[in-house]
Formats: C-alpha cells, structure tokens, sequence
C-alpha cells in the first residue's frame, strides 16, 4: 500500500513537468507568429523609404505630353544637392529645354539638404519674374519642359581645311554650320610635282642613271639605270685614237635619252720578229739573235743551219767572214716566224779548218755569231770505219744464223 502511493506521486509529478513544457512551447510558437507580421511591416517601411528617397524627373512638352520618361533618373535625397537653372538637362533631338518645373511653379533653383528629422527639399521657385523659397515633400515629380524646334536648314561657311593632302595622302576641309553642325569633305591627293630629270654618267661611262625629285618633298624620287649601246665610229690604230658614241635608253616616259662619245685609245705597237703585227711597222729596239743547234760548231762537208728571230719576209742576205754568200750555197725558210738559213754542205767544204763568222741580214736588222769549221777527214779513218762497219754487219748476220737454227732444233 505504501508503494502504490509513491508510485501514484511519481507519475502525478510527471504529468505535471509534461504539461507544463506542452505550454511553454505553445507560447513560444504563439510568440514567433505574432511576431513575423511586424518584421514584415518594418521591410515593407524600409522599402517606402527607399522609394521616397528619391524624386522622379520627367521631360514633358509644353502641352505636358511626356517626350522621355526619365524614371531611371531620379534625384537623390540622402545626399545634399542642388538643381539650378545651369545644371545639364538631356538633350532631346528636335527640342530645345525651356524652363523645369514643379507643378505649376517654375524652378529656378532645388535645393537637396538634411537636418534631425530627415532631408529637407527647397525650391527657389519663380511666378511672374518673382522669385520666393517653396518647401517639397520629395514626392513631387520635376518636369523638364521641352518646345518643339523648328526645322532647321543648314548653312555652312566656306570650310577650313582639317587634314592637309599630300602627295600621296588624302587631305579633308571640314565646315561648319551656325546651329554647330559640322560637315566634311574629301581633298583628293596632290600628287607629284616633279623637277626636271637629271643624268649621271658612270666614271667608266658602262651606265647611266636617270633621276628626279618631286618638288613638295624631296624624299619622294624615281631612278633608273641603264647599260648604255655602243657604236664604234673611228677605229683605234696602233698610233691613232678611236671614238665610239654611247646611247643610254631609258623605259621611263618621264627619262630622256641620253648620248655622249667617248675616246678610244690608240692600241699601241705589238711587235714580234721585229715588226708590229697589226701595222707591220718596224720596231726600232729590235736587235736580232742568230742561234744554232750544233754549240757553234760546222762538220767538215755537211749543212750547217742557223736561226734569225728576225721574220723571214726581212731577210736579205747571208755573210760569211763579211762576205757575201752566193744564194747557190744556201737555203732559206720561215718555221715559227724566224728566218732558217741552211748553209749547204759543199760551201762549208770550201772553208778553212778553224774560226768563222756567219750574219743574216734582214731589213730589221743583223743577226750573227761565230762558229767553228772542223777538218775534214782522214782516208786512213775513213776505211778504218768502212771495216769497222762491215765488220759488225758480219757478227749480226752470224747471230741470226746461229739463233734460226736454234728455233729448228728446238722444234724437231
């Protein structure tokens, strides 16, 4: 019995604990509902503020009727400004601004400024040339009051030039009208003014240049050069000058042709054998040098030839110790331009043994030199070499023998 009534306290004491939290919890969510209408009654306040914090602008005609709805541009009343007369208004094409206004009061000035209570808006408003102080709420809407403009017609002055043209570059003159409108025009390029072309030969007269410059700008040029022709007109001799004409032909139609001569030099003497090859003259420093292939020696009885550098066409005679020597006694040919003399056998024979003179004479000149005649020989040697000779003859016939009959042998 006495648990029973523990118990029965027990629970009497939790029912009470539960049903006391079950009520603080309906209080709690009570008190969040009630509370969220004033949170949105303060954003909806806030947001009255915002909208109020600015007033509306708008362009109107005369008549009122709206041109431009200038909603985006609103004026701003949490900061201090002013709205004067000066101020910029926006420009509207085919109108021209008038006067601003609030209501049926002319703005002369607005006047944005803020004390404890808030901002404070002052018009400076004008009624029949009288100026007086008018407060605003800030709700008002400021008009700017357009006229329709009348059309206009253009008319511009003679023009000032902008961009200066240049040779090459376009120029543009630029006018402008009484309402300020500006209007341009092209000035084409002026193009070249070139100066007269001029020439310059090469020192070597191998070319010609052709040159000119414009006269606006000297850096502007145009050249060509050009490998003259050449026409021999005199002839160069071995004394004489030649003379030759150069022509330059340029492909420029602005380039003129150009001539001019130019000496050619006498070619000078070429000399060999004594004369010039081109003009046969003489050559007056020619001395002529005989030679010979034997060392200046003359066998008793044979030919004996010399050579002259001097041409075979010069030559004269031969001399022999002075004398002159009969053209019986000797030959004469041409072999590389030199003069070969051939002095025959038989009229060496007719010499005495020892020291002799030999001299070409040719119309250049004489050419000689000294030679020597050896003796003739002795019968007794010459039949010494007759047996010597057959002698060897004979043991070069025995060995042919000797060796045919070797071959024979070998063979059977």
């Amino acid at each position: 019995m006495k648990h029973g009534k523990m118990l029965l306290s027990l629970l009497l004491t939790l029912a009470m604990l539960l049903s006391m939290s079950v009520f603080a919890l309906a209080e709690e969510v009570e008190g969040e509902t009630a509370e969220t209408p004033a949170e949105d009654a303060a954003t909806e306040e806030v947001v009255e503020e915002e909208a109020a914090a600015k007033m509306t602008v708008r362009c109107v005609d005369a008549d009122g009727a709206t041109i431009r709805d200038q909603q985006e541009d609103y004026l701003d009343l949490s900061k201090d400004q002013v709205l004067d007369e000066k101020s910029t208004r926006p420009n509207i094409e085919g109108y021209t601004y008038q006067k601003t206004m609030v209501g049926t009061d002319e703005i002369v000035k607005l006047t944005v400024s803020h004390d404890d209570s808030g901002a404070v808006v002052t018009a400076t408003v004008r009624q029949s040339g009288v100026e007086s102080e008018k407060k605003l709420t800030g709700s008002e809407t400021v008009l700017f009051v357009y006229e329709k403009a009348e059309e206009h017609t253009h008319s511009f002055d003679e023009g000032k030039v902008t961009t200066e043209p240049t040779c090459t570059e376009k120029g543009v003159k630029t006018f402008t009208c009484s309402c300020g409108e500006t209007k341009t025009e092209e000035i084409p390029a002026l193009g070249h003014d070139w100066n007269e072309p001029g020439y310059t030969w090469a020192e070597d007269n191998s070319s010609c240049t052709a040159q000119r410059s414009c006269k606006r700008d000297a850096s502007h040029t145009e050249s060509e050069t050009v490998k003259p022709a050449e026409t021999v007109t005199k002839e160069a001799t071995c004394t004489e000058k030649g003379e030759k004409s150069l022509k330059a032909t340029f492909t420029g139609e602005a380039f003129a042709e150009q001539s001019k001569t130019e000496e050619i030099p006498a070619l000078g003497h070429d000399f060999a054998h004594g004369r010039c090859k081109r003009c046969d003259e003489k050559d007056p420093n020619f001395k002529p040098k005989l030679t010979d292939n034997t060392n200046g020696h003359a066998s008793w009885g044979t030919d004996y030839k010399v050579t002259s550098d001097a041409a075979r066409k010069d030559f004269q005679k031969v001399l022999i110790d002075g004398q002159e020597l009969s053209s019986s006694n000797y030959s004469v040919a041409e072999v590389n331009g030199n003069t070969v003399v051939t002095v025959k056998g038989s009229a060496i024979k007719s010499l005495k043994v020892g020291q002799h003179s030999i001299a070409v004479v040719s119309e250049t000149g004489t050419a000689q030199r000294n030679f020597s005649v050896s003796d003739k020989p002795k019968t007794g040697d010459a039949d010494m070499a007759l047996w010597t000779g057959l002698l060897l003859l004979s043991a070069m016939g025995a060995a042919a023998v000797t060796l045919t009959a070797r071959k024979k042998f070998s063979a059977q």
